[in-house]
């Protein structure tokens, strides 16, 4: 009887091991798109005497989270329009040193899959910047779009929240 209990306990720890190996190695769809969400958050951000050599290698990363063409309409933002990944990595290389620093983070996701390779996150857009030596807070509403290519989210539309 010890023996099979014993066996039965074994089988379920080896399961349950398997269950959650699965789980961490091979996360679902919206865990995915949410850490790509704080890398997107994390590149676009800047600290305080950030080198030249950190922000390029933010800008090639940000250029390998972007669709080839992204939609921007957001009015908070002094750029608006369709862009190729190029020219929108060029006006965050360009915006970016405005700031003396930027803490970027999505807040309030709700994620939905449209498709298996199409997503909408609404979310709340948190910036904390420093510039001109004083600190300034924003919260925004706003839709991201997002699509899987090559088995990786990218950011293809940024645009207001409906009210």
């Amino acid at each position: 009887m010890n023996k099979r209990l014993l066996t039965v306990i074994v089988i379920i720890l080896a399961v349950g091991a398997a269950w959650f190996g699965y789980r961490y190695f091979h996360p679902d769809e919206p865990a995915r798109i949410g850490r790509a969400l704080d890398k997107f958050c994390e590149t676009i951000g800047r600290t305080q005497g950030e080198s030249p050599a950190t922000m390029a290698v933010k800008m090639l990363s940000l250029e390998r989270q972007l669709c080839p063409n992204v939609d921007v309409k957001m009015n908070i933002l002094p750029i608006q329009g369709r862009f190729s990944v190029e020219e929108l990595v060029s006006q965050a290389g360009r915006l970016r040193p405005l700031c003396e620093t930027l803490t970027v983070a999505a807040t309030s996701r709700e994620i939905t899959l449209e498709a298996p390779t199409e997503a909408t996150v609404d979310c709340t857009i948190v910036a904390y910047a420093t510039w001109g030596g004083e600190p300034h807070r924003d919260a925004i509403n706003c839709q991201i779009f997002l699509q899987k290519i090559d088995g990786n989210w990218k950011f293809a539309a940024f645009r207001d929240a409906l009210p």
